[in-house]
C-alpha cells in the first residue's frame, strides 16, 4: 500500500492540501483517519469540496493522486464554538447554532422541525437514530452557551448533536465536533 502500514488518509474540507512532501496541519477544515469510511461534523447548510489525500506516519503528504467530491448538505446543521479561554480544572463555555431546524425541547416530536442539543463529552462519536445514555458527559440543552464541566489535563473530545422530542439523534446525524487539549 501507499505510504505503508502508518499512511492514513486526510480530507481537506473547502480548503485545498498541502504539496507533496510538505507536513499537514492538523485544523478546523481537516481531518485525518486511517480508516476508509470518514465522518465529516459541523458542516453549514450548503455547498461543500472534501479534498483527500494520502499522509505517512509522520503525518507528510504522501505523492499520490488526490481525490475531490463536492456534496450539498440541505440540513439541518448544526455548528459548535469554543468561547474565551480554556484550561484544564476550569468550567468553559460552548457556543451552539444550528440551520434548517427550529431549537425547541418539545417531547414526543419526532417530525424533524424541531429539535434541541445533547452535548457529549468523551463519550465517542455519535450514530444517527440513537438516543444518548443519561449520565456523566451528557448536557441536555435548548440553549445557545452551554457551559463545559471542569475537565482534567489532556485531550478531549466534544460532540454536539441534534436530537428530536423523544431524545434520539437525528437521522442523518447533524453533528459537530470540537478536538481540545487541556493544559
Amino acid at each position: 500500500s501507499a505510504g505503508g502500514s502508518n499512511a492514513h488518509f486526510v480530507i481537506y474540507v473547502d480548503n485545498p492540501p498541502v504539496p507533496v512532501g510538505e507536513p499537514v496541519t492538523p485544523g478546523a477544515n481537516v481531518v485525518s483517519s486511517p480508516s476508509t469510511r470518514i465522518p465529516i461534523a459541523g458542516l453549514l447548510v450548503g455547498r461543500h469540496t472534501f479534498t483527500a489525500i494520502l499522509a505517512d506516519g509522520t503525518n507528510t503528504r504522501l505523492n499520490a493522486p488526490a481525490a475531490q467530491v463536492a456534496v450539498t448538505v440541505d440540513g439541518p446543521s448544526v455548528v459548535a464554538d469554543l468561547e474565551g479561554a480554556t484550561a484544564a480544572g476550569k468550567p468553559f463555555n460552548v457556543t451552539l447554532s444550528s440551520y434548517g431546524v427550529t431549537i425547541n425541547d418539545i417531547p414526543s416530536d419526532t417530525s424533524g422541525r424541531t429539535a434541541h442539543y445533547n452535548v457529549l463529552i468523551d463519550r465517542g462519536m455519535p450514530q444517527a437514530g440513537v438516543t444518548p445514555t443519561p449520565g456523566t458527559g451528557l448536557i441536555d440543552t435548548t440553549g445557545s452557551l452551554v457551559q463545559i464541566p471542569p475537565l482534567t489535563a489532556g485531550t478531549h473530545v466534544i460532540w454536539v448533536v441534534l436530537v428530536n422530542g423523544a431524545g434520539r439523534t437525528l437521522s442523518p446525524l447533524s453533528a459537530a465536533q470540537l478536538g481540545i487539549t487541556l493544559r
